[in-house]
């Protein structure tokens, strides 16, 4: 059937190729680009859980307030799949091509909406597609963005990290700010045990002032353990009064502090080579589907011919 068709079927098998060439040819140009940072894994909260060993039940709601150390990659990767990122990331400004064009992100990945937020749901639903977060051993963590212009992608890729610094500084004064109010809120009921405490040792030894010399005291255990106790509380008050007033200093350089958190090992340049779509791959599954195609179609015909 193909011999004598063969005219037919070489026809047939040009224009599929050319389709399939078409399409390789037509196919946007994609960029991916490659940014990555590092942040070390420290507690958040040193103060609130030095104090907690000594304070027993109060000391370890201290220590669930001020939040505990954890993974910093792990937590950054969570971060750059939230919402917050996503959002913060699309209403970005960023150049996209050579001349200096600049243009907010969602505008860039999404060309038409009906309105603004439509706009931002599908620029976050392509922003997941177009980012790929991975991480080292090391704990690097290495942010991946492929985009349709090289300098859409580097741009997209190095406003990403800048996203996540920002986000990240703004949790850790929020929590430096949560932490100092609690340990405020907890130093005036220490201030006020204190003051108790104080008042109970000068009344006690004001009341017992002339039964109080060594040698009465040495043969009154009961009065030198009442006021050993009285002692033995206020130092201990006075002890925690200074720890709390520490933390909250720490909590406020925490809140005040506008240091980077994340430190960026490598900048995102423009990529100089595509990265897809694969036009040759493409071009050749074309012409081996339309030969497969045009097999088929003439073995389906030459099993219908004894029939007729």
């Amino acid at each position: 059937y193909l011999r004598r068709r063969r005219w037919l079927a070489i026809q047939f098998l040009l224009a599929g190729s050319a389709l399939g060439i078409a399409i390789a040819l037509l196919l946007p140009s994609k960029f991916i680009a490659h940014a990555t940072f590092y942040s070390e894994g420290k507690s958040s909260a040193p103060d609130l859980s030095a104090l907690s060993g000594g304070m027993g039940g109060i000391g370890a709601l201290m220590a669930l307030a001020g939040g505990g150390g954890g993974s910093q990659t792990a937590f950054f990767v969570d971060l750059l799949k939230s919402q917050a990122f996503y959002d913060s990331l699309a209403a970005s400004v960023i150049p996209v091509s050579p001349d200096g064009k600049r243009m907010t992100i969602k505008a860039y990945v999404i060309k038409r909406a009906d309105n603004d937020t439509i706009r931002r749901w599908k620029a976050r639903k392509a922003l997941k597609k177009m980012i790929l977060v991975e991480t080292e051993p090391a704990g690097l963590v290495v942010l991946s963005v492929e985009a349709k212009s090289p300098i859409a992608a580097a741009a997209i890729a190095n406003r990403a990290v800048d996203i996540i610094d920002d986000l990240n500084l703004r949790f850790r004064r929020d929590q430096a700010a949560a932490r100092r109010k609690f340990t405020e809120a907890f130093l005036a009921d220490v201030e006020s045990r204190l003051s108790v405490s104080e008042n109970q040792l000068e009344e006690f030894l004001l009341s017992n002032r002339s039964l109080m010399s060594l040698r009465t005291a040495a043969q009154n255990p009961v009065l030198q353990s009442r006021e050993e106790r009285l002692r033995s509380e206020v130092t201990r008050l006075r002890a925690t009064k200074q720890q709390l007033e520490s933390t909250i200093e720490t909590a406020r350089l925490t809140e005040f502090n506008d240091a980077p958190v994340v430190t960026r090992i490598d900048r995102a340049p423009p990529p100089e080579k595509r990265s897809g779509p694969p036009r040759l791959l493409i071009a050749l599954g074309s012409v081996l589907l339309t030969a497969t195609l045009l097999f088929w179609a003439a073995f389906l015909r030459a099993l219908r011919r004894p029939e007729q």
